[in-house]
């Protein structure tokens, strides 16, 4: 199964991403880069903002599985606190 995780330079979303990457061995993808949604089985991203709906658009379009991370409820800091992952829009709409 093939990873992306996607990031759009904002310094908070790839500060994320990075860390995405590591933990679960995918690639790093720039939101710029549309076309690469075909080569990904499974797309994470940070937020809605900056490219990433679309990115999200295009996966659900392919038939992709894709999920949304953000702050979670609890401690919602930045770089600390719980995030919350979730998987095709059920928090994004």
């Amino acid at each position: 199964m093939k990873i992306a995780v996607w990031h759009s330079g904002h310094p908070i979303c790839d500060t994320v991403a990075k860390s995405l990457v590591r933990g679960f061995n995918a690639d790093l993808c720039h939101t710029s880069e549309l076309g690469r949604v075909a080569d990904y089985d499974v797309h994470i991203c940070y937020g809605i903002l900056r490219g990433a709906a679309e990115v999200f658009r295009s996966a659900e379009r392919l038939g992709k599985t894709w999920f949304n991370v953000d702050r979670g409820y609890f401690g919602a800091e930045h770089y600390s606190g719980t995030y919350r992952i979730s998987p095709m829009g059920t928090q994004c709409r």
